[in-house]
């Protein structure tokens, strides 16, 4: 039985990921309130580095050592940089990016040597595209960040990669469909291609095939139905 911890379990991914992850030991983190946590479910923000302490305290103490890490956060705000206030910049870096530092930082520092580390992208991290100048940049460097880590993880043979999934039905789709004020059509481009949205299953086994490899890492896999090379 292995240790995986998953930032962000409790979101529309999250929570896939860990249906697939049943009977492994999971150690979950997200900022919601559950009526029924257990011991191994960690409310905090996981964009600030002081609320780790309770996580790093568990730990510590139990002297677990982390053999995966899946980092499923995220936060989309569409504007253009016309749009955009430069709080709400921060904000999409801050919840995209400081939270992938401070997550990745802390599992490192808990992880046996041969672990694997799998961060969540987006395929809006490959191309540009209207209205999400703010997300498509931390996503970008999310992938870059995932092939400088796997350079510095080697010598403790940690293979570092991600995934960067296309549309799929989860809440922050339904609220991009809202919120987007112009040229709504780019976000309908793929109808005619192989999906719509793509599948979290097939999300998840991606997940799981990065884990399982032994040859990659610093590597980017894109599931989007295609939606990239239209």
């Amino acid at each position: 039985m292995r240790n995986i911890i998953i930032f962000g379990s409790e979101g529309t991914l999250g929570r896939a990921v860990k249906q697939k992850y049943q009977g492994e030991n999971l150690f979950l983190v997200d900022r919601v309130t559950k009526d029924q946590a257990t011991d191994q479910y960690f409310q905090l923000d996981v964009t600030k580095e002081e609320e780790y302490d309770q996580l790093q305290d568990y730990f510590q103490n139990t002297d677990i050592k982390l053999e995966v890490c899946i980092f499923c956060v995220g936060q989309y705000l569409p504007g253009t940089l016309s749009d955009l206030h430069f709080s709400e910049w921060q904000q999409t870096m801050t919840n995209n990016l400081d939270s992938l530092f401070l997550s990745t930082k802390f599992s490192l520092n808990h992880m046996e040597p041969g672990g694997r580390i799998v961060i969540v992208s987006s395929v809006f991290g490959t191309i540009g595209t209207y209205e999400t100048i703010a997300y498509s940049s931390a996503k970008a460097a999310a992938i870059n960040f995932t092939k400088c880590l796997a350079l510095d993880c080697i010598e403790k043979k940690i293979l570092v990669n991600c995934i960067c999934p296309g549309f799929f039905k989860s809440e922050i789709l339904e609220r991009a469909k809202k919120q987007i004020k112009n040229r709504t059509a780019w976000m309908h481009l793929n109808a005619s291609l192989l999906k719509a949205t793509v599948s979290l299953n097939d999300i998840v086994d991606t997940i799981d095939y990065l884990i399982k490899n032994e040859s990659m890492t610093g590597a980017s896999i894109t599931i989007d139905g295609g939606y990239s090379v239209r």
